[in-house]
């Protein structure tokens, strides 16, 4: 195989990549979407949990455990979502390991709204707010190493990105896993702490922003 050939099959290749990378795209972005839709279908009606009456405060008092998982799940994927758009306004092309990270962080996205429907039918179970966090952690770490991978010699990130702006994206992916890891042993101490410790995000998005340094 003569040089001109070679140059033909590697731009061959090149082009399906970058169409793999905006299918990929396409479905993240559409599971997204269903999420979202899910955690507020996740929200209590007067009609889904068989409410006789009374009035909105009363009728918040005793759904005080699904408001709060539905308005956390809300406020992670909406995070994610974002994150996701940081990642992949990066990158260049995707290849089949990049991809099948990728779909396996939909499945675990998929798996922690599952997780959170649970934890709203049986009442903020410790065991199942556990399930919780680390389906969120798993989330966020997977989407770590995907970035690492993606990074790793830039072998699939855009030409523009320099190596400071690598290692900058790396540390924003941690802040998220990290809050994830800290609510898990709350979860042996109620619904309530639990909900609570989710508030060390904000600390945490500081703590790495520190280490992140000018581009």
């Amino acid at each position: 195989m003569d040089r001109t050939e070679k140059n033909l099959d590697n731009q061959e290749a090149a082009e399906r990549q970058i169409r793999q990378l905006k299918r990929l795209e396409t479905l993240i972005d559409a599971t997204f979407a269903l999420v979202i839709v899910l955690v507020v279908y996740e929200l209590p009606t007067p009609s889904s949990v068989n409410w006789s009456g009374g009035t909105l405060r009363e009728f918040a008092a005793a759904n005080a455990v699904a408001f709060p998982f539905s308005l956390i799940g809300l406020i992670m994927v909406v995070i994610y979502w974002l994150q996701n758009n940081a990642l992949f306004g990066n990158l260049k092309y995707t290849d089949n390991c990049h991809t099948a990270a990728s779909i396996i962080q939909i499945f675990l996205l998929l798996f922690y709204m599952y997780a959170i429907g649970l934890g709203i039918g049986f009442k903020g179970d410790e065991g199942l707010l556990a399930l919780q966090s680390i389906a969120a952690a798993s989330v966020g770490f997977l989407a770590a190493v995907g970035w690492w991978y993606a990074g790793k010699n830039r072998r699939l990130i855009t030409d523009n990105t320099t190596c400071q702006q690598v290692r900058n994206i790396q540390l924003g992916t941690l802040a998220e896993p990290v809050t994830a890891l800290i609510t898990l042993p709350c979860s042996l101490l109620g619904s309530k702490i639990w909900s609570l410790a989710w508030l060390t995000y904000p600390l945490l998005v500081w703590f790495f922003g520190r280490w992140k340094k000018p581009e």
